[in-house]
């Protein structure tokens, strides 16, 4: 059978909302820890490595988010089925199975901020208890690495250059 997660699309993402759920993610790739406890710490001692499913780095585009657990040099058994979620929602897969393994907490993570970004959009349900332990580490590393601003759309209308040039100048402005 599994352990797997579920996610019902009520509706598309606005461009915006899907610009923030990409930029998380891909802040949430840069902080990736090298090990993770989530989903009950069945593989706690396995590295956890993402892959698109083909050996290249996990997809992050205009279109879609695809990634999935990487065996790596080890060869270890680490993947499942692959996390695949679009902007508009057609053809998305209704579920995941990770089977505990670690590239769960990146899904768990990307459907937490998923959530957080566009509730009316989606509705998450999981074999694993959201409020107990196998969610946690989900919990604790998107509330450690992301603000909230991090989970804030754009204004409507802004495309991605203007809200990249503005926010290089936001950070040029902050003293480290």
């Amino acid at each position: 059978m599994g352990y797997a997660h579920h996610v019902d699309r009520n509706r598309a993402f606005s461009k915006n909302e899907w610009k923030a759920i990409q930029k998380a993610f891909m802040k949430l790739i840069d902080h990736m820890p090298p090990r993770t406890d989530t989903a009950g710490g069945y593989h706690a001692e396995d590295p956890l490595i993402i892959d698109d499913g083909d050996g290249n780095p996990p997809k992050v585009d205009g279109d879609e988010i695809r990634f999935n657990g990487a065996d790596g040099a080890s060869r270890m058994d680490l993947s499942c089925e692959p996390f695949r979620m679009t902007r508009e929602g057609q053809n998305d897969p209704a579920s995941v199975k990770t089977d505990r393994k670690p590239y769960d907490l990146m899904v768990c993570a990307v459907l937490l901020v998923t959530e957080k970004v566009a509730p009316d959009a989606v509705d998450v349900t999981s074999d694993g208890d959201r409020n107990g332990l196998e969610w946690q580490a989900a919990r604790d590393f998107v509330g450690r690495v992301l603000t909230d601003d991090d989970l804030t759309p754009g204004p409507e209308g802004e495309n991605m250059e203007s809200w990249l040039q503005r926010k290089q100048a936001e950070y040029a402005s902050v003293a480290f």
